[in-house]
């Protein structure tokens, strides 16, 4: 008889264990699903800013090759590379320009 209660203090044993176990591993499982969805979230949010970024930088570049375009009184399509090479070089010229104006009066 006592190699039975034995065998079932064993078994409850191990029965409680088992159960903490599997609660614990529920807790770690519900703990991930919150971090994966507030990471899904902070993703989603992280999209939608870039989205955002992207049309400005559209407008922004459609608004200066329209500036260029009247500028120099043509049309101009070109890529941003090219985009930027034109500024900068209207930079430089208008660089020059406003040294010789200070040359001229010092």
């Amino acid at each position: 008889m006592n190699s039975y209660e034995t065998v079932g203090n064993k078994s409850s044993i191990t029965i409680s264990a088992l159960q903490q176990d599997n609660k614990e591993k529920q807790e770690q499982l519900i703990e991930l699903q919150s971090r994966l969805r507030t990471h899904m979230e902070e993703r989603e949010a992280s999209e939608r800013k870039v989205e955002t970024y992207q049309k400005k930088l559209q407008e922004l570049f459609s608004t200066l090759q329209t500036t260029l375009s009247i500028e120099f009184g043509q049309v101009t399509t070109c890529s941003f590379d090219q985009l930027v090479t034109i500024v900068c070089r209207c930079l430089f010229q208008r660089k020059k320009q406003i040294q010789l104006l200070i040359d001229l009066f010092i």
